[in-house]
Protein backbone atom coordinates (compact mmCIF):
# COMPACT_ATOMS: atom_id res chain seq x y z
CA UNK A 1 0.00 0.00 0.00
CA UNK A 2 1.52 3.17 -1.06
CA UNK A 3 0.23 6.71 0.44
CA UNK A 4 1.58 9.19 -2.18
CA UNK A 5 0.46 12.95 -3.17
CA UNK A 6 0.84 15.19 -6.00
CA UNK A 7 3.79 14.42 -7.93
CA UNK A 8 3.76 11.56 -6.46
CA UNK A 9 0.84 9.94 -7.80
CA UNK A 10 2.50 10.43 -10.81
CA UNK A 11 5.49 9.03 -10.29
CA UNK A 12 3.40 5.87 -8.39
CA UNK A 13 0.98 5.26 -11.44
CA UNK A 14 4.53 5.08 -13.66
CA UNK A 15 6.35 2.88 -11.39
CA UNK A 16 3.21 0.71 -10.86
CA UNK A 17 2.60 0.47 -15.06
CA UNK A 18 6.05 -0.37 -15.24
CA UNK A 19 6.30 -3.40 -12.67
CA UNK A 20 2.53 -5.09 -13.70
CA UNK A 21 4.13 -4.90 -17.51
CA UNK A 22 7.49 -5.96 -16.57
CA UNK A 23 6.42 -8.92 -13.95
CA UNK A 24 2.56 -9.77 -14.58
CA UNK A 25 2.16 -11.84 -11.92
CA UNK A 26 3.24 -8.54 -9.53
CA UNK A 27 0.23 -7.50 -7.41
CA UNK A 28 -0.19 -4.35 -4.76
CA UNK A 29 -2.96 -4.36 -2.46
CA UNK A 30 -4.15 -0.84 -3.55
CA UNK A 31 -2.59 2.02 -4.71
CA UNK A 32 -3.93 5.82 -2.92
CA UNK A 33 -3.58 8.38 -5.47
CA UNK A 34 -3.92 11.89 -4.18
CA UNK A 35 -4.45 14.97 -6.82
CA UNK A 36 -2.08 13.83 -9.11
CA UNK A 37 -0.99 14.69 -12.84
CA UNK A 38 -1.34 12.30 -15.04
CA UNK A 39 -1.00 13.70 -18.29
CA UNK A 40 1.77 16.01 -18.42
CA UNK A 41 1.06 17.63 -21.43
CA UNK A 42 -2.27 19.70 -19.38
CA UNK A 43 -5.66 18.83 -19.48
CA UNK A 44 -8.83 21.43 -19.91
CA UNK A 45 -8.94 22.27 -16.45
CA UNK A 46 -5.23 23.64 -16.12
CA UNK A 47 -5.85 25.95 -19.11
CA UNK A 48 -9.34 27.07 -17.61
CA UNK A 49 -8.79 27.05 -14.00
CA UNK A 50 -8.38 30.79 -13.08
CA UNK A 51 -9.09 32.26 -9.51
CA UNK A 52 -8.26 35.48 -8.19
CA UNK A 53 -5.32 34.32 -6.29
CA UNK A 54 -3.39 31.33 -6.37
CA UNK A 55 -4.47 28.36 -3.56
CA UNK A 56 -1.54 26.27 -4.06
CA UNK A 57 -0.74 26.18 -7.84
CA UNK A 58 -1.36 27.31 -11.14
CA UNK A 59 -0.84 26.98 -14.81
CA UNK A 60 2.01 29.19 -14.53
CA UNK A 61 3.21 27.18 -11.76
CA UNK A 62 2.91 23.90 -13.44
CA UNK A 63 4.43 24.90 -16.71
CA UNK A 64 7.32 25.68 -14.27
CA UNK A 65 8.01 22.39 -12.63
CA UNK A 66 6.97 20.71 -16.18
CA UNK A 67 9.88 22.57 -17.98
CA UNK A 68 12.47 21.73 -15.26
CA UNK A 69 10.83 17.49 -15.02
CA UNK A 70 10.98 17.45 -18.78
CA UNK A 71 13.40 20.32 -20.27
CA UNK A 72 12.94 20.15 -24.18
CA UNK A 73 10.41 17.57 -24.51
CA UNK A 74 7.07 19.55 -26.45
CA UNK A 75 3.97 19.47 -25.48
CA UNK A 76 2.79 16.07 -27.48
CA UNK A 77 5.74 14.22 -26.79
CA UNK A 78 4.65 14.52 -23.00
CA UNK A 79 1.78 12.14 -24.02
CA UNK A 80 3.82 8.96 -24.46
CA UNK A 81 2.74 6.66 -21.64
CA UNK A 82 6.34 6.36 -20.00
CA UNK A 83 5.90 10.51 -19.58
CA UNK A 84 1.81 10.23 -18.92
CA UNK A 85 0.52 7.29 -17.22
CA UNK A 86 -3.09 8.46 -18.66
CA UNK A 87 -2.31 7.51 -22.19
CA UNK A 88 -0.49 3.70 -20.34
CA UNK A 89 -2.95 0.43 -21.86
CA UNK A 90 -3.96 -0.26 -18.58
CA UNK A 91 -6.61 -2.98 -20.70
CA UNK A 92 -3.42 -4.61 -20.76
CA UNK A 93 -2.63 -4.64 -16.78
CA UNK A 94 -4.26 -6.74 -13.84
CA UNK A 95 -4.87 -3.41 -12.38
CA UNK A 96 -4.94 -3.04 -8.47
CA UNK A 97 -7.94 -1.51 -6.82
CA UNK A 98 -6.80 2.23 -6.04
CA UNK A 99 -8.74 5.57 -4.50
CA UNK A 100 -8.23 8.74 -6.30
CA UNK A 101 -8.73 12.17 -4.48
CA UNK A 102 -9.10 15.70 -5.11
CA UNK A 103 -10.66 18.70 -4.85
CA UNK A 104 -12.97 20.99 -7.06
CA UNK A 105 -10.63 23.82 -6.23
CA UNK A 106 -7.51 22.03 -7.86
CA UNK A 107 -6.22 22.79 -11.42
CA UNK A 108 -5.24 19.17 -11.87
CA UNK A 109 -8.90 17.78 -11.04
CA UNK A 110 -10.04 16.79 -14.73
CA UNK A 111 -6.32 14.89 -13.97
CA UNK A 112 -8.37 12.89 -11.65
CA UNK A 113 -11.39 12.41 -13.08
CA UNK A 114 -10.28 10.80 -16.19
CA UNK A 115 -7.56 8.78 -14.53
CA UNK A 116 -10.50 6.66 -12.26
CA UNK A 117 -12.28 6.58 -15.09
CA UNK A 118 -9.73 5.24 -17.74
CA UNK A 119 -8.97 2.86 -14.82
CA UNK A 120 -13.02 1.42 -13.87
CA UNK A 121 -12.96 0.89 -18.26
CA UNK A 122 -9.38 -0.95 -17.90
CA UNK A 123 -11.70 -3.12 -15.99
CA UNK A 124 -9.97 -1.91 -12.21
CA UNK A 125 -11.48 -0.82 -9.03
CA UNK A 126 -11.23 2.74 -8.29
CA UNK A 127 -12.47 4.62 -5.78
CA UNK A 128 -13.15 8.55 -6.59
CA UNK A 129 -13.95 11.40 -4.13
CA UNK A 130 -13.93 15.00 -4.92
CA UNK A 131 -14.07 17.15 -2.43
CA UNK A 132 -16.00 20.47 -2.60
CA UNK A 133 -13.34 23.38 -2.71
CA UNK A 134 -10.64 21.43 -2.01
CA UNK A 135 -7.58 23.47 -3.26
CA UNK A 136 -4.53 21.22 -4.63
CA UNK A 137 -2.89 19.13 -1.39
CA UNK A 138 -5.94 20.12 0.79
CA UNK A 139 -5.48 16.81 2.18
CA UNK A 140 -2.35 18.64 4.22
CA UNK A 141 -3.89 21.45 5.28
CA UNK A 142 -4.85 20.42 9.05
CA UNK A 143 -8.26 21.71 10.56
CA UNK A 144 -10.19 22.19 7.41
CA UNK A 145 -13.31 19.61 7.14
CA UNK A 146 -11.89 18.75 3.38
CA UNK A 147 -8.40 17.82 4.92
CA UNK A 148 -10.08 15.61 7.99
CA UNK A 149 -12.59 14.11 5.31
CA UNK A 150 -10.11 13.04 2.71
CA UNK A 151 -7.89 11.22 5.55
CA UNK A 152 -11.03 9.49 7.13
CA UNK A 153 -11.44 8.10 3.47
CA UNK A 154 -8.06 7.40 3.07
CA UNK A 155 -7.63 5.63 5.76
CA UNK A 156 -10.67 4.30 5.52
CA UNK A 157 -9.30 2.95 1.74
CA UNK A 158 -5.85 1.30 4.21
CA UNK A 159 -7.83 -0.17 6.71
CA UNK A 160 -9.96 -2.34 3.83
CA UNK A 161 -7.28 -3.43 1.58
CA UNK A 162 -4.67 -4.30 4.41
CA UNK A 163 -6.79 -7.52 5.17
Amino acid sequence: MRYIQSAGGHLTALTAFHLLKARPNFAFRGLILNFGAYDLSMLPQVFTYQKPEVLVIDKHIIETYLDVFLPGIPMQDRKDPAISPLYADMKSMKLPSAIFTCGTEDCLLDDTVFMASKWLMAGGEAVMKIYPGGPHGFIMFAGQENATMGMKDVIEYMVSKSS
